[in-house]
């Protein structure tokens, strides 16, 4: 049973055990890091990777969702009326 779970790991592709490391089947932290061996670095480069929020590229209007050129709108407007108060 033991070789068979080494066997597991060694043979598994990176997104099956990056999928059991999100279900917690490998722990965490130094556990983790020992179970995965020599695939701990691919496996948590993965992780890493899925986990990283999506940051709207602002350089290009075109490419900007509507609610978010909607919140980009009002935020000109209020730095506009700020500017235009303070110069008063």
């Amino acid at each position: 049973e033991v070789q068979s779970f080494i066997n597991h790991i060694q043979l598994a592709s990176v997104d099956t055990l990056v999928k059991e490391v999100k279900a917690g089947q490998y722990g965490d932290g130094e556990i983790r890091k020992t179970i995965l061996g020599s695939r701990y670095n691919d496996v948590q480069k993965k992780i890493n990777e899925s986990s990283k929020k999506s940051v709207p590229d602002l350089t290009r209007w075109d490419k900007i969702k509507f609610s978010e050129k909607i919140m980009l709108e009002t935020l000109f407007l209020i730095i506009v009326d700020i500017n235009i108060t303070l110069e008063l």
